[in-house]
């Protein structure tokens, strides 16, 4: 007796099974609609007047914005430059609050069937390149570098005498 998959249907969709499995990589749509909120996301922020100091006063980079698959809710990755941790966090807080005007100017500049709901994060891959350009950068590396680089003498020429 072999063992049968239920169909995937509308019937169960709307009954609260997933379409899609979770660690999958995006769809184009995903990727095409998060390059343009992005795009149109950071024209708002550096264009628009904010009531919020904190936001008017800041820098901002938006590095990445992931869509969910249905396009209703966006995680949008945010790093503020020339501000500290504690003062970094308090901008994104701000922009947090800010979600609805900014989600309106979004939706005036890009049309789609839905308006996203927008979560702002602090993205921590600057922070996470630094940290490994300083272990790329440490004595002890340095050191293995050196010590493979001693022991990986290769002569150019092969055995006819020619160069690789």
């Amino acid at each position: 007796m072999s063992r049968r998959r239920p169909r995937r249907n509308a019937t169960n969709i709307a009954a609260g099974a997933s379409p899609r499995l979770s660690g999958r990589a995006p769809s184009q749509r995903q990727l095409r609609m998060g390059e343009a909120m992005r795009q149109a996301l950071a024209d708002i922020i550096t264009r628009e007047s904010f009531a919020d100091p904190l936001i008017a006063d800041a820098t901002f980079t938006i590095s990445e914005v992931r869509p969910s698959p249905d396009l209703k809710q966006a995680t949008v990755f945010v790093s503020v430059l020339g501000m500290d941790g504690h003062e970094e966090q308090l901008a994104i807080q701000a922009l947090n609050a800010q979600k609805g005007p900014i989600r309106q100017a979004l939706d005036q500049k890009i049309t789609r069937k839905y308006s996203a709901a927008l979560n702002f994060v602090r993205d921590a891959l600057y922070d996470q390149a630094g940290h490994i350009d300083a272990l790329l950068r440490s004595d002890k590396v340095q050191a293995d570098i050196s010590e493979a680089d001693a022991d990986f003498d290769v002569d150019d020429n092969d055995e006819d005498g020619h160069g690789a």
